[in-house]
């Protein structure tokens, strides 16, 4: 037992070890942005009470207007997101909406044949709601750096800018932080912000330890180039959710371009989080049905991950029940794994400007066991959807 409970603690240390020097790492942006022209894509669906927000701070972006466009792809509301985002357009020359109730009748009278290379992959591929919009989205785009973000973000107004700088002439992709915005929180949305705080520490320690983990389709951008190359999202189509982190998986794995990690406390972009406990049960379930797909390092990793934080939280109540001679052991291995949390969650929010307080320290270490033990565990075996 005694043996079990050291293996447990030293595999929970080494992959924290591993994530506390990935977050360690400097990453300063480069001096100048790259400049080249820019295409951000945004894919909406039922998005009424939080696309107006979004068009707001895309329009109000500081980069030249003249080298970016926004397209707003419509993937058949039935609410008033069109009309929305029309009201945007026709203010603002460089927005555009594309509807893809419009372009599934056009397409369905379409020879494949006479579709462009890469279209006719998209065309040959059933790919799912948010990926075929977002598809659409690029092959209607004609920046040489495509961003991505969600109808319900709002992105600061450098977020063009200042992503932009990450990129030199070897980086292919870039990932930015995504925050959570909460004003009289739950207790239920206090636990959903700092877990997100963690999985920012995640996405930056894999890629500067240059082993991906994970990222969040809030803040993405890459070069249009790796999409035509890769053939789009086709080789990703058969996941529901994954337009983010297994597309950061296809790019590490079948390029030799660099990923890239935006630092820049100027940059976060920040999204709500679910209201209740159903909204996030089937938002997390979506995100979690991705990892099906990882690459079985990656799985390998949240495998021991996992596994070895919640066998240490629950040794104390195994070994009191049954091996009572271990119990102090236990507690003692259980007490190391909390000590270095708070270490690795306060060097993170110091080095990502985030604010950490112990006050929900101990209850977010519970919800993140629930979250990716028990959801993360069901998302492999149910169906989920992208909106209702």
């Amino acid at each position: 037992m005694l043996e079990l409970l050291s293996l447990g603690i030293a595999v929970y240390l080494v992959l924290l070890l591993f994530i506390f020097i990935g977050v360690s790492k400097s990453n300063a942006a480069n001096r100048n942005p790259l400049s080249v022209t820019v295409s951000v894509v945004v894919a909406a669906r039922n998005e009424q009470q939080h696309i107006a927000a979004c068009l707001e701070s895309l329009v109000q972006q500081t980069y030249p207007r003249e080298q970016l466009e926004i397209l707003i792809v419509d993937d058949r509301s039935q609410d008033a997101t069109v009309e929305i985002v029309q009201s945007y357009s026709s203010s603002h020359r460089n927005l555009r909406l594309i509807k893809i109730s419009d372009l599934t009748s056009s397409n369905s009278k379409q020879n494949p044949q006479s579709l462009l290379a890469s279209e006719q992959i998209h065309f040959e591929h059933r790919l799912p709601a948010k990926k075929y919009a977002l598809t659409q989205g690029i092959l209607a785009s004609k920046g040489k750096i495509v961003f991505v973000t969600d109808a319900d973000c709002i992105v600061p107004n450098c977020w063009v800018e200042e992503m932009l700088r990450y990129f030199d002439s070897e980086t292919g992709m870039v990932v930015g932080p995504l925050a959570i915005r909460t004003s009289n929180a739950t207790l239920l949305q206090t636990l959903i912000e700092i877990e997100n705080y963690f999985k920012i520490i995640l996405t930056k320690a894999g890629i500067e330890n240059h082993f991906p983990l994970t990222a969040q389709g809030g803040s993405l951008a890459f070069r249009r180039e790796i999409f035509q190359a890769l053939g789009g999202f086709a080789s990703i189509g058969h996941s529901l959710s994954g337009d983010d982190d297994l597309w950061l998986h296809q790019i590490h794995s079948r390029t030799s371009w660099k990923i890239r990690f935006a630092n820049s406390p100027k940059i976060w972009v920040t999204t709500l989080p679910p209201t209740n406990w159903r909204e996030f049960w089937r938002q997390h379930l979506r995100h979690f049905s991705a990892s099906r797909y990882y690459p079985w390092q990656t799985k390998l990793f949240y495998l021991g991950w996992h596994l070895s934080n919640l066998m240490l939280f629950l040794s104390p109540l195994i070994t009191l029940l049954w091996f009572p001679q271990f119990f102090w052991y236990t507690q003692l291995f259980l007490g190391l794994k909390l000590g270095a949390d708070v270490i690795l969650i306060w060097k993170g929010s110091q080095i990502l400007n985030f604010p950490f307080s112990l006050k929900y320290f101990i209850p977010f270490e519970l919800f993140y066991l629930f979250d990716n033990i028990v959801i993360g565990s069901l998302a492999h075996l149910v169906s989920v959807s992208w909106k209702e």
